[in-house]
């Protein structure tokens, strides 16, 4: 198990990566190489299988003592290597967001909070339904198109999970605790060897819990 980055009330803002081996029960504090990344908390980190790397993006990041931002970096993680590498920052940024590879190579980001209480905001909302596409061959982001009629759909602290090329929305936090579960059934073609467009977007409520 890898554990990246995080807020430790000793230690304050964390770049380390954690490893833990479910053989022995014992943690171990990785050295990496690679591109100095900046440690935060809130950010996403994704495994794709087909590139074998863990996809981290976003988060409430530490710049500096005195400077803390949202971020919209995003980097890939070698877990075999230990490597860092940074690539092509997102259109926006955001905390407590989710982001699952759909299939192979996709990677989708939905919700989160892009709005930190500082005045480098800007008006950005605190619930977003924001739903942006990462293709991992081409390095590129696509920003999603989300149907009107779906109003209540913003929402951070959620939790998201892939099935059978669906994703699962499950809770999360609009000013109210969420317990609704929302499927994301995705169809999409290639348009050429760097363009993923989602053709069709359905979204469907499950359950509500009360």
């Amino acid at each position: 198990m890898v554990v990246i980055f995080g807020y430790s009330p000793q230690y304050g803002y964390l770049n380390t990566v954690q490893e833990y081996s479910l053989g022995t029960r014992e943690w171990q504090i990785v050295k990496t190489s690679g591109f100095p990344v900046r440690g935060g908390y809130g950010h996403s980190s994704a495994y794709d299988p087909l590139t074998n790397l863990i996809y981290v993006y976003g988060g409430y990041v530490s710049e500096s003592q005195s400077t803390h931002i949202l971020s919209s970096r995003l980097y890939s993680y070698h877990p075999n290597y230990c490597e860092w590498r940074l690539l092509t920052s997102a259109p926006s940024a955001r905390f407590f967001h989710t982001a699952t590879f759909v299939t192979s190579g996709l990677m989708l980001v939905f919700g989160g909070n892009m709005h930190n209480d500082t005045q480098q905001s800007h008006g950005a909302r605190c619930y977003s339904a924001d739903t942006l596409g990462y293709d991992v061959t081409c390095d590129t982001w696509h920003q999603y198109t989300m149907p009107r009629d779906m109003s209540d759909l913003p929402r951070y602290g959620h939790s998201a999970t892939v099935f059978e090329k669906s994703m699962y929305i499950y809770g999360g936090f609009d000013g109210e605790m969420l317990s609704d579960m929302l499927r994301y059934q995705l169809i999409y073609f290639v348009l050429n060897t760097c363009s993923i467009i989602l053709s069709y977007f359905k979204v469907s409520y499950l359950s509500v819990n009360d």
